[in-house]
């Protein structure tokens, strides 16, 4: 006894419209790749951000008035970068504030 399956797309999309489809996302991948840069530009800057406020605030009057201001201008301006898409300054700053 014989057993015979036969299996069909649910849909039935001309080849054009699988390249059609297939090109779309290469398209996209770009953009996603870009996306996905910025979101990891931006973690890492809130890491920077949050480890830095922390370190401030631990080492209190050790560090001195001028360093305190520049290391918090530095913060500001980092946090205002963060809420852009300029994903180059975003990892410029986080790596001056190292």
């Amino acid at each position: 006894k014989e057993q015979k399956i036969q299996i069909t797309a649910s849909t039935n999309l001309s080849e054009s419209e699988v390249e059609s489809m297939v090109n779309a996302a290469k398209q996209h991948e770009a953009e996603d790749a870009r996306l996905r840069e910025l979101i990891q530009a931006r973690n890492q800057a809130d890491q920077m951000i949050y480890a830095t406020e922390k370190s401030l605030n631990e080492l209190g009057d050790k560090v001195n008035e001028g360093e305190k201001s520049r290391i918090e201008g530095m913060i500001a301006e980092l946090k205002t970068a963060v809420t852009t898409e300029d994903t180059a300054r975003i990892n410029s700053l986080t790596e001056q504030l190292q």
